[in-house]
């Protein structure tokens, strides 16, 4: 398997997570609006433009194993978050 590829493809799909999280804390009150609103507005502009930069160096190609494994690793990341939110 190419390393060099796998990585940074997940770190592409793992960009997103950080803002997510940010609302979830909102959402359950841990964090007041004066704090996620900045919080919320700079991780989105840092996870686009970091998945940007990974898509110009890696571009996506599920022609490719890795990419594959990069969306398997990453779904599963998701599902366990999920549960985990859920219980």
């Amino acid at each position: 398997m190419n390393q060099s590829t796998f990585l940074p493809r997940l770190a592409a799909y793992c960009m997103g997570l950080p803002v997510l999280f940010v609302l979830y804390l909102f959402t359950r009150g841990h964090v007041s609006m004066q704090v996620m609103f900045p919080l919320f507005v700079v991780g989105l502009f840092v996870a686009i433009g970091g998945q940007a930069r990974i898509r110009r160096s890696y571009p996506q190609d599920f022609s490719k194993r890795e990419e594959w494994l990069a969306l398997g690793v990453f779904s599963v990341v998701v599902v366990i978050g999920a549960l985990l939110v859920v219980k």
